[in-house]
């Protein structure tokens, strides 16, 4: 187990990281990589190695392309390694995940985003084509909703062309527009995201 949670800073999903955490290299403008994310899990002290190394086997031998990776492991039903333990619900995971990559969080509340704003900024269509998500946009900056913290591809054109800076969130992936097959797969499965559908 890691020594800033043996120093007791660990508070269940409400983890606050040193500043100085430093994550391992992931490759940039790449999807998130499943063994990257178990890896951080048993660096975090929140899955046991063993773990890692069977779901990490499993995820090998299947074709989960368009599966997310905290998704694969929400799927598990895992119980944290920490005492007192708590479920490593998605929402729990993509939380973890933005404290560990620095990035921040936002859960998304369809009635706080200003649609009518926001397209008077970015276009439906530019912001398809750029494969972003606006959430938020004001006078000199434009927030971008993403489940994929190391992509980044499309914000510097973004910038230039309306000239306010870029403010990247992380955000639970099935949260995404559409959903498609991976929310049919995990909603069931995931009260958390259940209660905020």
């Amino acid at each position: 187990m890691s020594d800033h949670i043996q120093r007791g800073l660990f508070n269940g999903p409400h983890y606050q990281y040193e500043m100085n955490i430093t994550p391992p290299t992931h490759a940039q403008e790449t999807r998130l990589e499943l063994g990257y994310v178990l890896d951080l899990l048993a660096e975090d002290g929140l899955i046991q190695q063993g773990q890692r190394a069977q779901l990490a086997e499993l995820g090998a031998g299947k074709t989960r392309i368009h599966i997310h990776p905290l998704i694969t492991v929400a799927e598990q039903g895992w119980q944290s390694g920490t005492a007192p333990a708590y479920p490593l619900s998605l929402e729990v995971l993509t939380k973890w995940l933005a404290q560990r990559v620095k990035q921040a969080y936002l859960r998304i509340d369809p009635l706080k985003i200003d649609v009518r704003q926001i397209t008077s900024v970015v276009s439906q269509a530019y912001a398809a084509k750029l494969k972003i998500l606006p959430v938020a946009v004001n006078e000199t900056e434009i927030t971008i909703a993403s489940s994929e913290p190391f992509i980044s591809s499309g914000e510097a054109e973004l910038a230039r062309i309306t000239r306010r800076a870029i403010k990247r969130v992380l955000i639970n992936p099935l949260h995404r527009r559409g959903g498609g097959p991976e929310k049919r797969r995990t909603y069931r499965a995931d009260p958390e995201f259940r209660a905020a559908d």
